[in-house]
C-alpha cells in the first residue's frame, strides 16, 4: 500500500509537468505563426524594417505574458513561471531573426518584467520589456525599443440575477470588445471528484463600447460569487474573482430572540431597599440583541475611606530604627516598627564611667610600606577607637605614618613623639569617634618601608564632642619609662598609655612590666622592637603611666586622658513619615497613629503637615498630643474642614511625631499603625428587575444576558430566593451572552434579579455597564459553560468548503463555498476575537487518499487544490474567521503560516512531541500523554484484533513536527503473519497534537479488502486508554436528557440500547480530584462505534470503562462475533484528554467540560466579500 501512495504522488508530478509542456508548445507555435505570417514590405527599406521588427517584438511580449499566466495558473510558482517565460521570450527573439536572415538581426534584452494580480474583482496581467537590437544587413545598429502589454478585468455588480458584469481593457485602458464566449471561462466546482473545470457561457455575451460584457452565468455557479478566466487574442490570461475573501461566522450555541424567549418585564423593588443607580433605557433590555443598550450607571452612596500608609520615613536628630519596617505600620496587630531615642539634655555634674570594649594588635618583623589588622567594635554607646603605632630604625630617623583608616574611614592624630638616638623609635596615637560596630580592618600606611608595631583599643561612654581632655608624650633610654598628664574634675576618667621600645645591643631580648594599677590591653613582645597599650581609671591631679624593662631600651611613651560622657537628663525620639494618596476631591480626612513606649510617661506630639500653610500645625487640625506608656495607644483625628490642605497637588502627605521624656534611661517608641485615610464619594449600583409571568414548568430555565461594553468594576447578577439574594453570575463578560441556569430559583410566575456592583462599599469610581437584552430561555444553552472552561478546537477547511472538527463536518447554515485555486503563499487567516480583528497562525497541509493520509506542510510554491486543507484554531471568544488572499504574483507567504510558537519542545529523534501543555511520548503503537509540570499521564495502545496487539509494521512517521498549529504523525499497523482470523486487512494510525490544548486526536482506520476467506472478529479494540491517577472515579455518558449528558459512575460496558437509533456514549473519563484522562468523540464517531452491530445482528459495539484497572476501551466488537468477506473501509476518530487542574471532559458540579466541544461544536455561516 505504501508503494501505491508514492506512485500516486509521482503521477501528479508527471501530469503537472505535461500540462506545462503542452502550454509551452501551444504558445510557441501560436507566436511564431503570428510573426511568420505578418505582412512585410517586399523592399527592405530601413524604416519599414524597423517598424516590422518593433511590431514583431510587441507580438512576442504579448504571447510571453499569456504564456507566463498559463504556467502560473498551473503551478502557482512565480519564480518557475518567470524563468520559463524568459526562456520563451528568448526563443521568440531567435525566431524573429530566422524570419529575416538577410537583415542579420541580433537582440539584447535590457529590461524584462512580468506581473499579475488575480482572484480579485480588479485583476490584471501585465508585462514590459526593453530590447537593444542591430540589423547589420541593413547597416542599422544600436536600436532600442521598449513596449508593454496589459489586460485588465474589472468585475462590477450586475442588475440581473443570472448575469456577470465584467469590463475588459488592455494597454492604456483601450476597451476590448472582440471576445466571444470561448474566451470567457467560468470556474465551476465538481463536488463529485473535487476538481475545478472551466466552462463557457451557453450564449454569446452582450458587449458595450467601453469594454463592458454582460455574461450569462452557467448553471451551478453563484452569480454573486464566481471566478472567471479571460483570455484575449494575444493569449494574455487574467483570472478575476467577484470575491477575495470568505467570511465564516461562528455560532457557539448562543441564544437568539425567538418566540420562546421571555424578556424581563419591569423594574422592581422586592426587598424594600431603595435601588441605587440609574437606567438609561430599560426598554432596550426587552428586545434584541440589537446593539441598542440600557446603560446602568452607579449613583453616589455616602462616602468611603481610602486607607494609605507611609512609603518612606526619616529619623530626625539621632533617632534610629532598631527593628521592623514600614510594612509593620499597615495594621494594628502588635507587630511594631521600633525607633530608639537619643539624649537631648545632659547633667552638668554627673558623668558616666568609661568602659573597655575590645583590643587587638599586630607587628611587622619584616619591613613593609603598610600594615593592617582586624578590630571588633561592640555596640555600646558613645564609642571611641584609639590606634597606637610605633616605627623603628636601628641606625637613623624612623619613617612617618601617612594615614590610618578604620573600614576606610580616616582617623585623627592625637599625639606623636620620636626618640632620636639610635636605635630610634617614633610613636603615634590616633583616634576615631563613634566607630561603626562589627569586625573591621585597620590599615596603616608609611612613607617608606619599616619595622612597626600597631595596636587598637575601643572604649564606651566617651564624650563624643570632646573625647580627649589632655595628652602628653615622653621619650628616653633606660630601664623605666613614665609619661604624666594633669587631670581636672573630680569624676572618673580613663587614662590610656602607650609604650614603644627598641633594643639592638646584644643580648637584645628584654621584658616589660606594667606600672602599679595599670591594665594591659594589648602587647607585641615577640621581637626586640615592642609596643603595648594599657589603661587605668583616674580622677584628678597629676596622673601617669609607667613601665619597667629588664634591660636598657630606647622608648617613647604617650598618655591620652579620655573624657567621659555627661549623664543624660532627657531623651527624644522623632521621625517624619511620607506617603502618597490620591488627587481626587475629599469629603473628609482621618489620620491615626497607634504607638507605645518601652517606658512610661513619654510626652508625644503628632503633627500632620499643612501644605496650604506650608508648615506643621501647632494646634487644631493636624495636631495631636498625649502621654504614652507601655500599653498601645491609638490617637485618631478627623478633619472635616479643608481636608485637602493636608496633601499637595500630587497627593503626597507627611506627618511627624516627637516623643520626649526627662530621664537618664534611653527608651524606644513602638509604632504599630500609621494611617492616612481621606473620605471620598462612594458609588454603588443595586438595580432590581422582574418577570411577572414565568412558565415555571419549563425545564432548565436559563437566564441570558447580552452585554456590550462594561465598566472596569465587575458587575454581579443575583437572584431573589425567598428573602435572600443569591449570586448566580459573579462577573458579567463584555460583548457576549452571559447565560446561567436558574431553574432552582424559579418557583412561581414571579422571578426577580438584581444587578449589583462588586465593590459597592469602597468604590470611588463611577462605573457604567451596557446591557443589550435580558431574557429567560427555556432550553439548554451551553455558551455560558464554555466561557468557564477551555474551548479550543481545531478546524480543517477543505478545498470543497467543508469544515471539519474531530473528523465530523461542522453544520453549515449556508452552501459550502469551495476555495479557488489560488497560490498557497497568498492565503491569510484572520479572526474576530472579543470584537478585535487580528491575523492568526494557521498551517496548510498536504493530504492524500481523500484526506486520509497526511503528507506534510504544503509548499508555498503551489496552487491550493483537493490535496490541501487549511488548519486553524478557534474557541468560544472567536465569532468570525476570514480567509483572504493576496492577488499579487509577488505575494509573500505570511509568517503566520510557518512560524512555530507552540511546538518548541518537539524532539522527534527521541519520539517526543510537546505543545507546551502536554507532552506525547510515542511508543510502539502507543502514545503516552503527560501534563507538563505534573506526573499526571495516560497511555493509549492502538489496534488490537482477536486478542492480538499490533506489534509489527512501519515505525512512526513524523509527518509534521515543530508545526504551526499542530503536529502530525502516522503509523501503519501490522500483525506478524497477519491478524488472527482476519485476512486482507490494512490499518493506519494518524495522531495529531494541536497547539495550546490538553488533548490529542486519533484517526484509526481499518480497511478490509474483499476476501475469499471469511474473516471472524471476536474482539476489536482500536484504542485502550490507561490513566495514571490513583483511585479514580469512572464516568461515562449513558444517553442524554434535554441535551445534557446522563452520566453513569462506575465500571461498566455501554452498548447501543436505542431501538432504531443510537445511544449517546460520546465520552468516558477516569477522574481523581482535578486530574485524570479520558476519550471523547463526535456524533459521527459515536455512530461508528456501532458499525458492526448490523453485521452481527445484535449490539456488539461498546465503550468499556474499569475504575480498578484504570482503563477505557473503545470496542466496536466487544462480545459475540462478526463474520464477513466483503470490503469495508472504516475509521474511528476522537480525542484523548489528559488533565490536571485544567478542564476535564465532564465536571460534575456545573455540568461543564470538554464534552460540549464534541457534542455541540459551533455552527458556521459562510459568505463571500470583496
Amino acid at each position: 500500500m505504501r508503494g501505491a501512495k508514492l506512485n500516486r504522488k509521482g503521477q501528479f508530478t508527471i501530469i503537472a509537468a505535461m500540462l506545462v509542456a503542452i502550454v509551452l508548445i501551444a504558445a510557441v507555435m501560436t507566436t511564431y505563426s503570428a510573426i511568420r505570417y505578418t505582412e512585410l514590405e517586399e523592399q527592405p527599406r530601413v524604416l519599414s524594417a524597423v517598424d516590422e521588427i518593433n511590431l514583431a517584438l510587441k507580438h512576442v511580449l504579448g504571447f510571453t505574458v499569456g504564456y507566463y499566466g498559463s504556467v502560473l495558473q498551473v503551478t502557482g510558482n512565480t519564480t518557475y513561471a518567470k524563468q520559463l517565460a524568459l526562456n520563451y521570450l528568448r526563443s521568440g527573439l531567435v525566431n524573429i531573426g530566422d524570419m529575416r536572415p538577410e537583415w542579420s538581426p541580433s537582440f539584447e534584452i535590457i529590461d524584462f518584467d512580468l506581473s499579475t494580480y488575480w482572484f480579485t474583482n480588479a485583476s490584471y496581467s501585465a508585462g514590459n520589456f526593453s530590447v537593444r537590437y542591430d540589423l547589420a544587413g541593413l547597416g542599422v545598429y544600436d536600436m532600442t525599443y521598449s513596449t508593454s502589454c496589459r489586460l485588465d478585468v474589472e468585475i462590477s455588480s450586475s442588475t440581473s440575477s443570472n448575469q456577470a458584469c465584467v469590463r475588459i481593457t488592455k494597454d492604456g485602458g483601450e476597451p476590448v470588445i472582440n471576445l466571444g464566449k470561448q474566451s470567457l471561462k467560468f470556474y465551476r466546482y465538481l463536488y463529485s471528484n473535487l476538481t475545478w473545470e472551466h466552462v463557457s457561457p451557453s450564449e454569446e455575451p452582450t458587449v458595450f463600447a467601453n469594454g463592458t460584457y454582460l455574461i450569462t452565468v452557467p448553471p451551478d455557479i453563484d452569480p454573486q460569487s464566481y471566478v472567471i478566466r479571460i483570455e484575449d487574442s494575444r493569449g494574455v490570461i487574467v483570472v478575476a474573482s467577484a470575491f477575495s475573501r470568505y467570511t465564516i461566522n461562528l455560532e457557539w450555541n448562543s441564544p437568539n430572540a425567538n418566540p420562546t424567549a421571555d424578556y424581563v418585564d419591569l423594574i422592581s423593588d422586592v426587598d424594600g431597599v431603595p435601588d441605587k443607580g440609574t437606567h438609561s433605557n430599560f426598554t432596550a433590555q426587552q428586545y434584541g440583541p440589537d446593539g441598542i443598550y440600557d446603560t446602568l450607571t452607579e449613583a453616589a452612596s455616602g462616602t468611603t475611606p481610602q486607607h494609605y500608609y507611609p512609603d518612606y520615613w526619616t529619623g530626625l536628630g539621632s533617632t534610629t530604627c532598631v527593628s521592623g519596617t514600614l510594612a509593620d505600620l499597615q495594621s494594628d496587630n502588635g507587630v511594631y516598627m521600633q525607633l530608639r531615642s537619643y539624649p537631648t539634655a545632659y547633667s552638668s555634674t554627673k558623668y558616666s564611667t568609661i568602659g573597655y570594649d575590645n583590643a587587638n594588635s599586630t607587628i611587622l618583623t619584616l619591613q613593609a610600606n603598610s600594615m593592617s589588622w582586624k578590630h571588633t567594635t561592640g555596640t555600646g554607646n558613645d564609642r571611641i577607637l584609639l590606634v597606637a603605632v610605633d616605627v623603628f630604625n636601628s641606625g637613623g630617623t624612623p619613617t612617618t605614618v601617612t594615614s590610618i583608616t578604620y573600614d576606610g574611614v580616616a582617623l585623627t592624630q592625637v599625639a606623636t613623639a620620636v626618640y632620636s638616638t639610635n636605635p630610634q623609635v617614633r610613636s603615634y596615637v590616633f583616634r576615631l569617634v563613634n566607630p561603626s560596630s562589627g569586625t573591621k580592618t585597620i590599615t596603616v600606611n608609611f612613607s617608606a618601608s619599616t619595622l612597626a608595631v600597631g595596636g587598637s583599643v575601643t572604649y564606651t561612654n566617651v564624650n563624643q564632642t570632646n573625647p580627649v581632655q589632655t595628652s602628653n608624650t615622653a621619650t628616653g633610654s633606660g630601664t623605666s619609662a613614665t609619661v604624666s598628664v594633669t587631670a581636672s574634675g573630680s569624676y572618673s576618667k580613663m587614662l590610656f598609655g602607650h609604650l614603644g621600645s627598641y633594643r639592638t645591643s646584644n643580648p637584645s631580648s628584654y621584658t616589660i612590666t606594667e606600672g602599679s594599677g595599670q591594665t594591659n590591653r594589648w602587647a607585641q613582645t615577640s621581637s626586640d622592637h615592642k609596643g603595648r597599650g594599657s589603661d587605668k581609671s583616674v580622677t584628678s591631679g597629676s596622673v601617669s603611666m609607667s613601665w619597667n624593662t629588664s634591660r636598657t631600651v630606647s622608648w617613647v611613651a604617650i598618655a591620652v586622658l579620655l573624657q567621659p560622657t555627661q549623664l543624660p537628663t532627657e531623651y527624644t525620639c522623632e521621625a517624619e513619615f511620607t506617603g502618597f494618596s490620591n488627587t481626587i476631591s475629599w469629603e473628609g480626612l482621618t489620620w491615626a497613629i497607634d504607638s507605645a513606649a518601652t517606658t512610661t510617661g513619654v510626652s508625644v506630639t503628632f503633627q500632620l503637615y499643612n501644605y496650604t500653610a506650608g508648615q506643621y500645625p501647632t494646634s487644631g487640625n493636624g495636631y495631636m498630643t498625649d502621654t504614652i506608656g507601655t500599653t498601645d495607644l491609638t490617637k485618631t483625628q478627623t478633619i472635616a474642614i479643608n481636608p485637602t490642605h493636608f496633601k499637595n497637588s500630587t497627593g503626597h502627605w507627611k506627618l511627624k511625631f516627637t516623643a520626649i521624656k526627662a530621664t537618664s534611661s534611653q527608651f524606644d517608641i513602638k509604632l504599630d499603625l500609621v494611617r492616612f485615610s481621606p473620605e471620598v464619594t462612594n458609588y454603588a449600583l443595586e438595580l432590581e428587575e422582574q418577570w411577572i409571568n414565568v412558565n415555571a414548568t419549563n425545564p432548565r430555565q436559563d437566564l441570558c444576558i447580552k452585554t456590550g461594553t462594561l465598566g472596569s468594576e465587575n458587575l454581579r447578577v443575583e437572584v431573589r430566593s425567598g428573602s435572600s439574594w443569591i449570586t448566580v453570575i459573579n462577573e458579567l463578560q463584555p460583548n457576549t451572552w452571559n447565560n446561567v441556569s436558574v431553574t432552582p430559583y424559579i418557583t412561581s410566575s414571579t422571578f426577580t434579579i438584581r444587578f449589583k456592583g462588586s465593590n459597592d462599599d469602597s468604590d470611588t469610581t463611577q462605573d457604567s455597564w451596557n446591557i443589550d437584552a435580558v431574557l429567560l430561555k427555556p432550553k439548554p444553552d451551553l455558551s455560558f459553560l464554555l466561557t468557564l472552561q477551555e474551548s479550543t478546537i481545531v478546524v480543517e477547511l477543505l478545498q470543497n468548503g467543508t469544515m471539519r472538527w474531530l473528523g465530523q463536518e461542522l453544520q453549515m447554515t449556508t452552501q459550502a463555498l469551495p476555495i479557488p485555486p489560488v497560490p498557497v503563499k497568498a492565503i491569510h487567516v484572520a479572526q474576530t476575537r472579543n470584537g478585535v480583528d487580528e491575523e492568526v497562525p494557521f498551517q496548510i497541509e498536504d493530504w492524500a487518499s481523500e484526506y486520509r493520509i497526511p503528507q506534510g506542510l504544503t509548499s508555498n510554491a503551489t496552487v491550493f487544490s483537493n490535496r490541501q486543507m487549511i488548519v486553524f484554531l478557534v474557541d468560544i471568544h472567536v465569532t468570525k474567521i476570514t480567509i483572504w488572499w493576496d492577488g499579487s504574483d509577488e505575494a509573500e507567504q505570511t509568517p503566520n503560516a510557518y512560524t512555530n510558537l507552540y511546538f518548541t519542545g518537539d524532539d522527534h529523534s527521541t519520539n517526543r512531541l510537546s505543545n507546551g501543555r502536554i507532552q506525547l511520548q510515542i511508543g510502539s503503537f502507543s502514545v503516552t500523554s503527560t501534563v507538563i509540570g505534573t506526573s499526571t499521564s495516560s497511555t493509549a495502545n492502538f489496534m488490537r484484533i482477536n486478542g492480538e496487539d499490533s506489534v509489527y509494521g512501519a515505525g512512526a512517521a513524523y509527518v509534521i513536527h515543530h508545526g504551526v498549529v499542530r503536529d502530525i504523525l502516522q503509523q501503519e499497523a501490522e500483525w506478524n503473519d497477519g491478524a488472527n482470523n482476519c485476512p486482507n486487512l490494512y490499518a493506519n494510525i494518524v495522531i495529531t497534537l494541536p497547539a495550546n490544548v490538553t488533548y490529542y486526536t486519533y484517526d484509526l482506520r481499518l480497511m478490509f479488502i474483499d476476501s475469499a476467506q471469511s474473516r471472524v472478529i471476536t474482539e476489536l479494540r482500536p484504542i485502550r486508554l490507561t490513566a495514571s491517577p490513583s483511585s479514580p472515579t469512572a464516568m461515562t455518558e449513558n444517553g442524554t436528557s434535554s441535551g445534557y449528558p446522563m452520566v453513569t459512575n462506575g465500571t461498566g460496558t455501554f452498548y447501543n440500547y436505542t431501538s432504531g437509533g443510537w445511544t449517546a456514549h460520546h465520552w468516558s473519563q477516569l477522574i481523581s480530584g482535578s486530574s485524570g484522562a479520558g476519550i471523547m468523540f463526535t456524533d459521527s464517531a459515536n455512530q461508528q462505534l456501532y458499525a458492526f452491530d448490523s453485521i452481527a445482528g445484535s449490539a456488539v459495539g461498546a465503550i468499556k470503562i474499569d475504575s480498578s484497572a484504570k482503563t477505557i476501551e473503545l470496542l466496536p466488537v466487544a462480545n459475540g462475533s462478526v463474520s464477513f468477506t466483503h470490503a469495508l473501509d472504516i475509521t474511528w476518530r476522537g480525542a484523548v484528554v489528559t488533565f490536571n487542574g485544567t478542564t476535564p471532559i465532564y465536571r460534575s458540579n456545573d455540568e461543564s467540560g470538554l464534552w460540549i466541544l464534541a457534542e455541540y461544536p459551533p455552527t458556521v455561516t459562510v459568505t463571500t466579500e470583496t
